[in-house]
């Protein structure tokens, strides 16, 4: 049985989405970082981390979602 991690690896379309959201989120954090100091480098900066923490649950999350099979299933 097919363990939760290689359940998400199969789906090559997935993988590539998130790929490209987390390429746009750490081009998203160059341009905030590249602003400097003031209010709203430092608001893009606050928004910048939320969406990468946010990236790098989402792999967890969308093993929960799509009910992945474990050993425990047997």
């Amino acid at each position: 049985m097919k363990m939760r991690s290689t359940c998400l690896a199969d789906d090559k379309p997935w993988l590539l989405r998130y790929a490209l959201a987390f390429a746009a989120i750490l081009g998203f954090g160059g341009f905030a970082f590249s602003l400097g100091d003031g209010v709203a480098a430092f608001r893009l900066q606050a928004v910048f981390f939320v969406l990468l923490f946010s990236a790098i649950l989402l792999p967890l999350l969308e093993i929960w979602w799509r009910d992945c099979p474990t050993r425990l299933h047997r």
